[in-house]
């Protein structure tokens, strides 16, 4: 993970003039990337974070975002209520664990996990992604496997991802960007607070 000198605290909060917030809740894993994650990204942000932080909190935007590089972070914004969804981030585990529990069919969250990580391009948009994947280094063969193993994803493959998911709930690290109250509300969850603007 990367680190940054100017806010190293964990659990950080940034004061900025407004009513609304931003908040983060990431941390770093390692594991190899699978297509899975692609998976576990879909089920999350069209169910579960859509409906408990957008529908509810009434936040402008919301989701859950896997990196190859091992990175695993959520994030909301323009969120009214910055500390309900630091919590929602905890119970992303649970959700997941009860949905697969009903054993759904993972047809349409697959297909709905590689339109979007797998998209039809343009031969503009192939090179720009051509170039991206040589200066990060993956090869050809591994671009191959994770979509591979994103069109073979179970059921199984989803509850291996789930201490992931409880770590990131548990130990992870934390930013709100959000109003001095909105900041207030988050109670002894930020260690730090600062105000900024």
């Amino acid at each position: 993970s990367i680190e940054c000198s100017l806010f190293p605290e964990e659990q950080v909060g940034i004061a900025i003039p407004a009513q609304i917030g931003y908040a983060v809740r990431g941390t770093h894993i390692d594991r190899q990337f699978t297509g899975a994650f692609y998976a576990l990204q879909n089920i999350l942000n069209f169910s579960y974070l859509w409906n408990e932080i957008r529908v509810l909190n009434g936040a402008y935007g919301c989701g859950f975002i896997p990196r190859d590089h091992g990175d695993l972070y959520f994030y909301s914004y323009r969120d009214p209520k910055p500390e309900n969804s630091l919590e929602v981030y905890k119970k992303a585990a649970d959700y997941v664990r009860a949905f697969l529990e009903e054993d759904p069919d993972l047809t349409t969250v697959i297909i709905g996990a590689l339109g979007a990580v797998d998209p039809l391009l343009n031969p503009r948009n192939r090179m720009s992604l051509g170039d991206l994947r040589w200066l990060k280094g993956v090869t050809y063969e591994e671009a191959l496997r994770v979509r591979k193993t994103l069109l073979e994803c179970t059921k199984e493959d989803l509850l291996e991802l789930l201490p992931y998911l409880e770590k990131l709930g548990e130990e992870a690290h934390i930013a709100v960007v959000a109003g001095k109250n909105l900041l207030e509300n988050c109670g002894d969850v930020l260690t730090s607070s600062d105000q900024i603007i």
